[in-house]
């Protein structure tokens, strides 16, 4: 098959089409030409859903009947089958409901075409844990050679995830560990208007940061992620999935940000009187360790570099979408709006 080639007969199906990184990639399978499935539980997403051109599928990984019941799904073999959802609180039972999901697709998959589907599933680029701060001698990117050390809460995630890639009887996965994301209605980048917000409303409008000024903040928008998966998918479909099965690809901006410019960055968008520091004295966080997680730790605390050149130079994927900090502006008016509009996607 031609790389140029149409992909209108291609087929997928993305779990958790109504979350930030879930909605982003069905979209970009849909503006590539894919039909796209987009799973949800909730019938308020469907609307949503059926406004991107996405055929929404209402069900869910703990009840499978809807494979057998749904219209929609009666002739279906997906070539790909999109996983990013996720409870890291419970993490295991939805994980084995979501293998016994991708089981039962894949099997009807193949039963209709004799061929495997590709499962792009999602992990995330904390599973090996944070890297030196910026400007430090001892900064190095990860890559996905490097050792995992994940952050207590997610551990589960990150070794489940991996026993996935030992499933080859029914398909073919790829686990994907994408870095924070941004833009849109925000994610977990929200939280830095939020904190600006709050400090302008206060007397003397001065931000109070408990992290350290050279913490990395290595984020990629959202739309990019999505586009970097149908880029993986695209290449399964002309080069065949065999090649793709076991392996991880990381997925991250072109250049990581200091949380020291950020920060001076919103100080200007809000006009707030300043900032004061507060944690440059602060005993370094150990996330392997359980601990009650803090917003803004998780967000501005865990400082890493995340190199994401092997998906670059296998599929020619590139992020296109300003950084958080040169589009500030127009990432808060986004906020603002999917805020208003309580949208959450």
């Amino acid at each position: 098959m031609d790389a140029t080639a149409s992909f209108n007969d291609k087929t997928v199906l993305v779990t958790g089409a109504n979350g930030f990184i879930g909605n982003c990639t069905a979209r970009a399978f849909a503006r590539a030409g894919w039909k796209t499935y987009g799973l949800v539980r909730s019938e308020s997403s469907i609307a949503y859903l059926e406004r991107s051109e996405i055929i929404p599928i209402l069900g869910s990984a703990s009840d499978l009947s809807f494979l057998d019941t749904n219209a929609a799904l009666r002739d279906v073999a997906f070539d790909i089958i999109v996983s990013t959802t996720e409870n890291l609180s419970d993490y295991l039972p939805h994980f084995t409901d979501t293998v016994s999901l991708l089981e039962a697709v894949a099997r009807r998959a193949k039963q209709r075409t004799g061929k495997k589907p590709l499962v792009l599933f999602s992990s995330g680029c904390k599973d090996y844990g944070t890297t030196a701060l910026h400007g430090s001698a001892e900064l190095h990117a990860h890559t996905e050679t490097s050792p995992l050390r994940p952050a207590f809460i997610i551990k589960p995630r990150t070794e489940n995830s991996l026993q996935l890639l030992e499933h080859d009887e029914l398909f073919h996965t790829a686990v994907l560990r994408p870095t924070t994301v941004y833009g849109l209605s925000g994610s977990y980048y929200a939280r830095f208007f939020e904190r600006a917000e709050a400090a302008r409303s206060e007397p003397g409008g001065v931000l109070r940061i408990a992290q350290r000024k050279q913490s990395i903040v290595h984020g990629t928008h959202g739309d990019d992620v999505g586009e970097a998966y149908l880029a993986l998918a695209r290449h399964a479909v002309v080069h065949g999935t065999t090649e793709l099965h076991g392996q991880c690809f990381n997925i991250s901006g072109r250049k990581y940000e200091v949380l020291e410019d950020i920060i001076a960055a919103l100080v200007r968008e809000y006009g707030l009187a300043g900032v004061e520091w507060l944690g440059e004295d602060e005993e370094v966080i150990d996330w392997t360790q359980p601990r009650e997680l803090d917003a803004d730790d998780v967000l501005m605390g865990f400082s890493q570099w995340v190199g994401s050149q092997k998906i670059r130079d296998l599929t020619g994927w590139c992020d296109r979408r300003m950084s958080f900090q040169d589009g500030l502006s127009v990432y808060r008016k986004s906020f603002e709006a999917f805020r208003d509009s309580k949208s959450r996607i």
